[in-house]
């Protein structure tokens, strides 16, 4: 050896289907640091599992071979559930499926072809459908086509459910979110409002907000109607898609315009103002920067909030005359104080 060099050894791993019998030179280093010779490999995996923690696993043959290269990185938890639950537990689902629709070549090159069928008909089973050889992004855009089916017959898959809020809260798969959104076509639907208040379609908030402008005078109409406001308020998929005009609706329908008639004097305009009717301004400023320009949603809310307003205004012209300045001079004072 080289003075200075230091030589290195590496561990190999080597593989063959020839028997043990028939190898001759090359099986001295094979059994170096030992051999495994297995004949059967599903028989071998159960051999272990139950020699090691003591369970029995109960799965076809491709099934509890995929399993097992599944299993690489993870504690026995993984083979407990297998055992108790059976195939259904070799792939968890809630996990997998939002990287898979994400980025579905990418995601399936860490399996080989065996464990590769074995994901897509734990999908199929997911989503009801027959399992039928595809390319990954078909099945993932079915996967997604499926959820959005879901919410607007209000009947979402509760695990794709759960993936669904994971996607809308993770920054790193929202762009894949919006591209699958894109290309969904919302089908006509006779009753708007059977739809999942947690779903991602602007076009069917707008229908519902069309809706409402029609009834809006009706009073048992818009009050049952705030708790489907409120309930889409809190949904995920309104924030992430900044619907944010429900809220300026929940301010004008809440409001309370019964104290407006005991108004009885300049300051006391002032203070109902500053203290209940200024959200309402708030509120219809709003409504015009989402609607300007669509005036079949923007006319029957505005003219709402213009019967407040001419009530309101009625009582502030009436004691304007008793307005007295009590800040005369201030600006002067503070440009001198400059």
């Amino acid at each position: 050896m080289i003075r200075g060099l230091k030589k290195t050894y590496k561990k190999h791993l080597i593989f063959t289907n020839t028997p043990r019998i028939k190898l001759k030179f090359i099986r001295e280093y094979c059994e170096t640091n030992g051999v495994v010779e297995i004949k059967y490999f599903q028989n071998y995996i159960k051999e272990k599992v139950h020699q090691n923690i003591n369970l029995n696993i109960h799965l076809e043959k491709e099934e509890l071979i995929s399993a097992a290269k599944v299993s690489v990185g993870k504690d026995q938890t993984y083979w407990m559930d297998l055992s108790h639950k059976g195939a259904s537990e070799i792939f968890d689902l809630e996990k997998e499926i939002l990287p898979f629709i994400d980025d579905p070549k990418a995601f399936v090159k860490k399996f080989d072809s065996k464990v590769e069928e074995i994901f897509f008909k734990k999908i199929n089973e997911l989503i009801g459908q027959a399992y039928i050889k595809k390319p990954a992004e078909t099945l993932a855009s079915e996967v997604v086509y499926y959820l959005f089916d879901g919410f607007l017959n209000n009947n979402p898959n509760d695990i794709l459910l759960k993936v669904y809020y994971n996607w809308l809260d993770n920054k790193t798969y929202q762009k894949s979110f919006a591209k699958y959104l894109e290309k969904y076509t919302v089908y006509e639907k006779a009753d708007i409002f059977a739809v999942h208040p947690a779903h991602p379609f602007e076009e069917i908030d707008k229908k519902w907000l069309e809706q409402l402008g029609g009834n809006i005078s009706n009073a048992v109409y818009t009050t049952n109607f705030l708790s489907r406001i409120n309930e889409r308020i809190n949904s995920k998929a309104a924030s992430h898609l900044n619907i944010s005009f429900w809220k300026n609706i929940k301010q004008l329908l809440e409001f309370d315009s019964k104290n407006i008639s005991q108004i009885a004097s300049f300051n006391e305009a002032v203070s109902f103002y500053t203290q209940h009717f200024y959200k309402l301004d708030e509120a219809i400023r709003g409504i015009y920067t989402n609607f300007l320009h669509q005036k079949e949603l923007l006319e029957p809310i505005q003219e709402y909030y213009k019967n407040f307003n001419v009530i309101f205004l009625d009582k502030w012209f009436k004691y304007v005359t008793d307005y007295k300045s009590n800040q005369t001079g201030v600006l002067k004072q503070l440009i001198q104080v400059m």
